[in-house]
């Protein structure tokens, strides 16, 4: 049989607990409104007309563009690639140096390059410029498997800095764990 003492303190427990629970003493905590996102760790790509404006101001910083060379921007700039495609040929329709790079890294099927070309490592050069140029030459490069060269190439930039972040991140990813670099891999 069942105390009857134990019913009473039982009932009377739960009383106490749903009393001080409705009665508000354990306030519940104020909920955030849904308009906040967390921007730590958040990974932003710009729009294409942000890309298109970028490749422009770059464009501007060159000699004048030729009538050929404006018309094969505007048709590239129209199509259906990436922006890593569109930005990668863009600098080799302007800049012969950076031409030269992509076709060196599209011939490392038969000889890898052995350092970083330099031009990815002028200061004097913009950012903007180097570090979308150093995308398409991992990528190149990782496609070919060279991937410590990829790897190196990528280190000198980050995410934020070109204008298709996850292809930096996933070229930088297949690089690391193709060299069996679990830990950076992660």
């Amino acid at each position: 049989m069942i105390n009857g003492s134990r019913i009473v303190a039982g009932v009377l427990t739960l009383g106490v607990l749903s009393w001080s629970w409705c009665s508000g003493a354990n306030p519940v905590p104020p909920v955030k409104p849904i308009l906040e996102i967390p921007s730590f760790g958040v990974l932003k790509s710009p729009t294409a007309a942000e890309v298109k404006a970028q490749a422009d101001a770059w464009a501007k910083t060159r000699p004048p563009l030729s009538a050929e060379q404006q018309k094969a921007m505007d048709a590239l700039w129209a199509g259906a690639d990436s922006y890593s495609d569109k930005l990668a040929q863009t600098f080799a329709l302007l800049d012969p140096e950076a031409a030269t790079i992509l076709n060196q890294a599209k011939e490392s099927v038969f000889e890898a390059p052995q350092e970083i070309p330099a031009l990815l490592k002028d200061a004097s050069k913009p950012m903007f410029f180097r570090a979308n140029l150093a995308v398409t030459y991992s990528r190149i490069l990782s496609q070919n498997k060279v991937y410590e060269l990829a790897l190196d190439t990528l280190k000198l930039f980050r995410p934020e800095q070109v204008a298709d972040p996850s292809s930096y991140l996933f070229h930088r990813a297949v690089a690391e764990y193709s060299l069996m670099m679990k830990k950076e891999a992660d």
